[in-house]
């Protein structure tokens, strides 16, 4: 089974399908129609989890049907009234173990039975139990943000640090900006295992990335190519220089004094800072249109935890992503 990232938490998804309606398969008797039927269960289901409804009926319209399963060490059970399959109590409903079962179950009118067989085919899934339209939407949002596809021209490369980012922070920033700065520096460490990360220097002689806090204004007057143009509705604005392998060498970070609440335009530009485009997420923090929502969303996270994570190369392009992905997810 394939490791997901740490703390990351995800829904079960459980598929059902019909039974199959094989004419061949079908027993009709003086008094009962019944069929082989097959079903698909996610591995990792919890016990008492409903599975689907054995489908039998009786010729005899005034006779009441029981169910009953016959087969031995199964982990589920049928409600005798209903025909419905449940997944077991304490049952371990695991893919490696057993990939199919197979059992009889026995149809009743009080004088008469038929037999069936029922087939639960088991589905394997990632330790958290990440379903396979999980694992798509997810690839497809990481590439969203590290190919910048909402670009006009999206990258055909991921971007990311291979060293780490030193970070000097200049201009008229408050102590409340280097604490916004210094927690979301220590928050967001905590994502990356590839040995990336970011940390705050004294000097700008030691830093790769300058953190420059002031006014528009004042950065058109003084510093008009530092991030390039800006608009009047611009809270902030950054910029990377990269290897054509990829690797980030150098990066800047522009934050607009003018506005007041500066938390999410700063983690939003030290977002992009580390290779990431916008969202197309409205409630994602690197949503064009900032707000003044300043935490990642779960999926934010699991592209930060992807995008620097050891499997994931500096540069892959889609395929590489892909098989990155199907290891990290």
């Amino acid at each position: 089974m394939k490791k997901l990232l740490p703390l990351l938490f995800l829904s079960i998804t459980l598929f059902i399908i019909s039974c199959s309606n094989d004419e061949d398969d079908l027993i009709i008797g003086s008094e009962f129609v019944f069929v082989d039927q097959f079903f698909n269960l996610d591995e990792n289901t919890p016990s008492n989890t409903l599975i689907g409804r054995v489908q039998a009926s009786s010729v005899l319209s005034d006779r009441v049907l029981t169910f009953e399963i016959l087969t031995n060490n199964i982990p589920f059970i049928i409600d005798p009234a209903t025909g419905e399959l449940f997944v077991s109590d304490n049952a371990t409903i695991d893919f490696e173990s057993t990939q199919t079962y197979s059992f009889d179950v026995e149809i009743s009118n009080g004088t008469s039975t038929a037999q069936a067989q029922i087939t639960v085919n088991i589905n394997d899934l990632s330790e958290s139990g990440i379903s396979a339209q999980e694992r798509a939407r997810l690839t497809a949002y990481f590439k969203y943000l590290a190919l910048r596809e909402d670009e006009n021209t999206p990258l055909t490369n991921t971007t990311k640090w291979a060293k780490t980012m030193n970070v000097f922070m200049t201009g008229a920033y408050t102590a409340n900006d280097k604490q916004i700065v210094n927690e979301f520096i220590e928050s967001i460490n905590q994502l990356f295992t590839d040995g990336f990360n970011v940390q705050l220097v004294n000097t700008e002689s030691a830093s790769n990335t300058e953190l420059y806090f002031d006014t528009r204004a004042n950065l058109q007057n003084n510093r008009p190519d530092f991030v390039g143009a800006v608009s009047a509705s611009n809270a902030g604005k950054a910029q990377i220089s990269f290897f054509n392998t990829g690797e980030i060498d150098s990066s800047k970070i522009w934050i607009n004094t003018d506005f007041g609440n500066r938390t999410p335009t700063i983690k939003h530009e030290f977002l992009h800072a580390i290779g990431l485009g916008h969202s197309n997420v409205q409630s994602s923090i690197l949503y064009p249109a900032i707000t003044s929502n300043s935490d990642l969303s779960p999926d934010d996270i699991v592209v930060v935890r992807a995008l620097y994570h050891p499997s994931m190369p500096a540069g892959a392009d889609t395929d590489e992503i892909d098989t990155a992905l199907n290891s990290i997810l």
